[in-house]
């Protein structure tokens, strides 16, 4: 066995006498590295959302004073001034053809909030396209 396969067993002998599960561990070590600002969770997202949240991100780092620092699914959306969201909603609602009601823009509190708007109401538009 080469060495590689040997520490990844040693891991896996570790991780059964903690108790743990493997999905337990790499949940820990997702935060772990979140929080560590080395990683972000747009490498989890469906390609759908994933173009959306690369497109809000891209939007607010070029176009709006965004003072939350690093810019990650859970950055705050509240961080960015009201004119600034104005602009972001109206940015989103041409370049995906949607309407978003006031009711849920006060609803979102992060990034992956307005994400997962914008997934829904496009898969929403595309329901009624095809009925």
């Amino acid at each position: 066995m080469d060495t590689k396969k040997k520490k990844l067993a040693q891991l896996d002998e570790v991780i059964v006498r903690l108790g743990l599960t493997k999905k337990e561990v790499v949940e820990h070590l997702m935060l772990s590295l979140e929080s560590d600002n080395q990683f972000t969770k747009e490498t989890v997202l469906s390609d759908d959302k994933q173009e959306i949240y690369l497109n809000i991100k891209e939007y607010l780092e070029e176009n709006i004073s965004y003072q939350g620092g690093l810019l990650t699914l859970k950055s705050c959306v509240k961080e960015v001034d009201s004119l600034g969201l104005v602009e972001l909603v109206m940015h989103l609602e041409v370049t995906y053809s949607i309407d978003i009601k006031e009711e849920i823009i006060e609803k979102w509190n992060t990034v992956e909030d307005v994400v997962e708007t914008v997934y829904l109401l496009v898969n929403e538009n595309k329901k009624q396209l095809r009925a």
